[in-house]
């Protein structure tokens, strides 16, 4: 997964960044 060996790793990374895990993003994506 995008060169991250854990799943659970690039998902921390993710919501430190975005504020959401990578399965809320599309969510809040579509409501803006």
């Amino acid at each position: 997964m995008l060169g991250y060996q854990k799943p659970s790793y690039f998902i921390q990374l993710f919501k430190k960044h975005y504020g959401l895990t990578p399965q809320e993003y599309p969510n809040k994506q579509s409501q803006a």
